[in-house]
Order: C-alpha cells, then sequence, then structure tokens
C-alpha cells in the first residue's frame, strides 16, 4: 500500500518495480499465452461493431477501430437480412456481403486499417442482426483457420433453403416476359402504309397506265392537228416496247423509238411513288380495295414488328434473338419494293385461308451480381410457337418454353443448377380499331441440382402463371402512340428433398403479382433516296408494381414473408431501316426508379432477312 504522504519517493519506487515486471514480462513474452490486441479486436469483442436492425429498416454506420493486418473476423449475419455488408476503413475494400443468413471467417489483409463500414438491410417482416468476433494475428497465426471461406459448411437446412431460393430469384428474372401483349400475333391487314390522305382508288395495272398515257398524247395531239406520220410511227413502236418488253431494233426510227424509254422509265417511277391500292390479305386483289386509314395501318404494324420493344436486362450482359415468317415476309417485301414500303399483294403464309405465323425467340444472359450480394452464372430462356389469325378480330396462339440455367453464389458456396420445360397458349381479341385485349396461360416443371460444400441433392419445381392485357395504337399524325397494360400472377414451387447428409432440406412457395403499364411514342421520317430508307426515333417509360408472398416451409410452422415494390423505367431509342430490308435499333434506360438500387442498360438491335 502505497502512502502518498511520503511524496513522490514512494511512487518512484512503485513505478520502477512495475517497468522491472513488464520488462520481464517481454523477455520472456514467447512462452506466455498473453498476445497484443488490436484496439479494433478488443471493440470487436466487447459488442462495439454489432448491429441490430428492426423489420423493414436500414442502417449504414462507420465504427472507428484500429486492427492489425493478419487479425482474423468473424461476421455473422442473422434474420434472413435484404443485404449485409462490411468494408475496412478508408480503403473500403468488400470483405463481406450477403443477403441471406450467413457466417463467414474473414482475414485483414491491409495495413493502416483504422475502422468498419457497415451496411445492415432488414427484409420486410424480420428483423435482422450483424455480429462481428475478432481473434488478433498473434493468435491467429498461433492457431490457423482450417478455411477462410466461413462456416458455411455449418449452414442449416434453413439457411441451405433461403441460399437456393435467392439464387433461384435471381435466375427467374432473366425470363422472357409472356404477356399477350409480349408474344407475336399473325397476318397483319396490310403490309402498305398508305398516305394519310388516300382514298379508294381503281385498280389499273402498269402496263395500262402507260397504255393510257400515250392514247391520251395522242388524242391530244390530233385535237390539236399536228399529228403527223413521224410521230405516230414513234407512238406505234413505243407501244411496241411496253407491251412486249422486247428490244426495238436499232434503226432510224428506233433511235425515237428509244427515246420513249426514258419516259417510261419516268412514268413507272412516277407510278411507283404514288398512292397504292390496299388489300386485304384474304381478299381477291380483282375486287376494289378496301380504304384502311393510316391509324389502323400504323396499329397493325403492332403485329408486325416494327415497334422494337425495350426489354432491360437487370442482373448482368444479355442477347436476345427472334425469327418469325410474318418477318421473314415482311423483309422479302421490302427487297420487293426498295421504296419504304411492301407489295399489296405479297401474301402470307396461311392454314385453311388464315394468315399464320410461326416464330421462335431466345434469350441468353451472363449475370454477375457479386457485389451486390447476389450470384454468378447464366441463364437461357428459348420460346417457340405459332400464332393464328381466326379473324380480323381473333388470334390464337400456343408456344413450348424451355429453360436451362447455373447460379453460383461465393458467399454461401452454394451452386444451382436449373432445368424447366413446359409451354403455354394465348389470344388476343380486336375490341375496336387501335385497342385489343389480351390473355395467356403459362404451366412449366422442371430440377434443381443443387450443391453445398457439404451436401447435395435435386429438387423439383413447379412453375405456372397466367396474365392479362391491353393494348392499343392512337396514331396522333405524324406520332404513333402505344400504351400497354399488363396484370400477371406467377406462382413458384420448390419442393424439400433430402441431401447426401441425410438432412431435410426444406421446399418454398412463392405467389408474384405484377402490374405494367407502360407508354411508347414514335415517330417516322422517311427519304426515297439513299441507303437510309426510314429513321424512327422514340421514347418510352414503364411503371411497375410488384408484391411477393415467400413461404418458407420450416419444421415447425411456415414462415410467410410478404413485401411490395414500385419501380419505374425510362428509355429512348431510334430504328435506322436501310435498303435491302436491314434495320438497326439502339435503345438506352435507366431502370429500378424508386428502388433501392438503380441500373443503367443499353440495347443494340440487329434486323435482317435471308
Amino acid at each position: 500500500m502505497l502512502n502518498f504522504r511520503r511524496g513522490a519517493k514512494d511512487v518512484s519506487r512503485f513505478l520502477s518495480g512495475l517497468l522491472s515486471v513488464a520488462a520481464a514480462a517481454a523477455y520472456f513474452g514467447h512462452s506466455s499465452p498473453a498476445y497484443a490486441v488490436s484496439a479494433g479486436c478488443t471493440a470487436a469483442n466487447a459488442g462495439a461493431f454489432n448491429q441490430n436492425v428492426a423489420a423493414g429498416g436500414a442502417n449504414a454506420v462507420g465504427i472507428v477501430g484500429a486492427f492489425d493486418q493478419g487479425d482474423r473476423l468473424t461476421i455473422t449475419a442473422a434474420g434472413n437480412p435484404n443485404l449485409a455488408t462490411v468494408q475496412l476503413l478508408p480503403s473500403n475494400t468488400g470483405i463481406f456481403g450477403t443477403a441471406v443468413n450467413l457466417a463467414q471467417t474473414v482475414t485483414v489483409n491491409e495495413a493502416a486499417v483504422n475502422g468498419l463500414g457497415i451496411t445492415l438491410l432488414a427484409s420486410v417482416g424480420q428483423a435482422a442482426t450483424l455480429t462481428i468476433t475478432c481473434v488478433p494475428v498473434a493468435a491467429a497465426a498461433a492457431a490457423p483457420a482450417a478455411s477462410t471461406s466461413g462456416s458455411a459448411a455449418a449452414m442449416t437446412p434453413a439457411q441451405t433453403s433461403d441460399a437456393i431460393t435467392s439464387s433461384t430469384q435471381t435466375v427467374m428474372a432473366n425470363r422472357m416476359p409472356t404477356t399477350p401483349a409480349a408474344l407475336p400475333g399473325a397476318g397483319p391487314r396490310s403490309v402498305a402504309r398508305p398516305a394519310p390522305e388516300t382514298k379508294q382508288q381503281p385498280t389499273v395495272s402498269l402496263e395500262e397506265a402507260l397504255k393510257d398515257h400515250y392514247v391520251r398524247n395522242h388524242e391530244e395531239q390530233q385535237q390539236a392537228w399536228v399529228v403527223n406520220e413521224k410521230y405516230i410511227e414513234r407512238f406505234k413502236r413505243g407501244i411496241q416496247l411496253f407491251e412486249t418488253g422486247m428490244p426495238v431494233p436499232k434503226d432510224g426510227v428506233t433511235r425515237r423509238g428509244w427515246e420513249y424509254e426514258a419516259e417510261r422509265q419516268q412514268i413507272l417511277n412516277r407510278y411507283n411513288k404514288g398512292p397504292r391500292p390496299i388489300y386485304f390479305e384474304d381478299e381477291d386483289p380483282g375486287v376494289p380495295p378496301v380504304d384502311v386509314d393510316s391509324e389502323e395501318n400504323e396499329a397493325e404494324e403492332l403485329d408486325d414488328g416494327d415497334i422494337v420493344l425495350f426489354t432491360p436486362d437487370r442482373n448482368g450482359r444479355g442477347f436476345n434473338f427472334e425469327m418469325s415468317t410474318d418477318a421473314l415476309r415482311r423483309h422479302l417485301a421490302l427487297r420487293l419494293d426498295d421504296t419504304g414500303t411492301a407489295p399489296a399483294t405479297l401474301p402470307s403464309l396461311t392454314i385453311g385461308g388464315m394468315p399464320v405465323n410461326i416464330w421462335a425467340r431466345g434469350r441468353g444472359t451472363l449475370f454477375d451480381r457479386q457485389k451486390r450480394a447476389g450470384s454468378d452464372g447464366w441463364a437461357a430462356h428459348l420460346l417457340a410457337g405459332a400464332a393464328l389469325r381466326l379473324s380480323d378480330e381473333l388470334t390464337i396462339g400456343a408456344y413450348g418454353s424451355y429453360m436451362a440455367a447455373h447460379s453460383d453464389t461465393d458467399l454461401s458456396n452454394t451452386k444451382v443448377d436449373t432445368t424447366q420445360s413446359g409451354g403455354g397458349a394465348y389470344l388476343r381479341y380486336a375490341v375496336m380499331r387501335g385497342l385489343s385485349l389480351g390473355l395467356s396461360a403459362n404451366r412449366e416443371t422442371g430440377e434443381q441440382d443443387i450443391k453445398t460444400p457439404t451436401g447435395s441433392g435435386s429438387a423439383d419445381i413447379n412453375l405456372w402463371s397466367v396474365s392479362s392485357s391491353v393494348q392499343g395504337a392512337i396514331y396522333l399524325q405524324p406520332v404513333l402512340l402505344s400504351p400497354s397494360l399488363a396484370v400477371t400472377y406467377a406462382e413458384f414451387e420448390r419442393d424439400g428433398y433430402t441431401d447426401s447428409r441425410g438432412l431435410a432440406i426444406p421446399g418454398t412457395s412463392s405467389g408474384d403479382t405484377t402490374l405494367s403499364a407502360a407508354m411508347t411514342a414514335s415517330r417516322s421520317y422517311t427519304f426515297k433516296e439513299g441507303w437510309l430508307r426510314r429513321v424512327t426515333p422514340r421514347l418510352n417509360g414503364t411503371v411497375n408494381y410488384f408484391a411477393r408472398e415467400d413461404s418458407s416451409y420450416r419444421v415447425s410452422a411456415t414462415e410467410v414473408v410478404e413485401s411490395d415494390r414500385w419501380g419505374t423505367n425510362v428509355g429512348a431509342g431510334v430504328t435506322l431501316t436501310t435498303t435491302g430490308s436491314s434495320r438497326l435499333s439502339f435503345d438506352a434506360g435507366v431502370i429500378g426508379i424508386g428502388q433501392d438500387t438503380l441500373g443503367y442498360t443499353g440495347q443494340l438491335q440487329l434486323e435482317f432477312g435471308f
């Protein structure tokens, strides 16, 4: 016991003894179980970095605490968070990220770390926690960890099920839409684009038009009393050329006949550029044509693929393709008539006199969402079917569907291979000019092969959906407005399975409701000369409402989580139509406005005929 009354002498002796003990401890430290501990490690073990967020809440903090290079952190996320991340400060190097329950051990591999940046987003129906503990570098060296991949190998069956669900949702986001408005139609009423002022016109052949031109010229000459034998001879030889198409012998008179060849070409050009008779494809070309105004014709071109659908990929880089007999027919028509409008007499592919369109489309996506605690992998989706126009109002269709995908979530060491197939049917009914209603249904089944660090297995999956849509076309010269409204309800179910360890992995199911309202505004500029024949700029916008009910089957009860969100996509694009029927489209947009994650996307589409 110190006697402070004796002043600094006792204090000096006490400090000297304390330093001697510290020096001895330092000298023999190699055999002592006590290690130097960084301030950050001490704070972590005291709970200074732990986070607890209420259901639906979010927290993003930076907490000061210096760590030594080599300190080993054990980070545990619980409560099925929407997102949990940890970064080293000040470098912002990410060392942890997950969207499921996960425990992981990582090593601090940087010097001069003075704190941690932590983000924790809880799901709507459940609170989330994040805990961090630390083993100092000296102790870590004495007892190194067997693996730095975390304790994913020790995931519970419920955690394994949650990891599979997260991977599956990433894969399903890359499916192509199967709403009625997004599926192809068949047999447009007309492939021509008449001028707005075009009225009913008589059916006159080219040869008759040429003859009439010269007959009228001849009559005018007679009335003017200026007809002579020389002109009559030239007139007869000119008519012979146009009637037979055979070259006229090159003599003195023939050269005067060849002078009419230039005039013939001039008449032909004027005839091609003038208004044309428009026929419905199921009508006899010998009867007077039906007057189709520009609004209806522009609306029918929606079935013909003239409006480029903006389909942004939300998860990575995608490749889309599409082909159909209607598209090939349109390209052939454009090749036959290089003026930007197709011949009215080109027939459609028909069955029993009804226009039919055989089509196929596909999408391949490479997705990389590790930066957002998601999955790496790929997905491929193929649709193929046929549409039959039963009447001018009713179109029906059927298709088959096949999808294959691979998802690899590094944080939980979970790999999921998905294959599924099935089909669907749809119909569209034209209620009035420029307005149609649609209905579709889809059913698919398949299997998932699942691999975790300590077990593997397979589970059956089932998907069904129903959709309805309203699609319109309003031609406000010269702008075409294309509004659409679609509602889809889909149910997905994954059965439970027993993995190779003998553990029962519970299944899950989800019910999704999606409401989408979209508007596209476009205008076409046509050029009569040059390789570029049409330029069509457009603006588009979509408002989406998404509601989901997830059911996770646990041992004791079924856990149900409900969520919903709004989002908006906006974009702009342009389509260039060239000679020879080729089209090149550029689109760019912003997706996810109003959601937690904002994305930017671009789309390049090339369309050409064979």
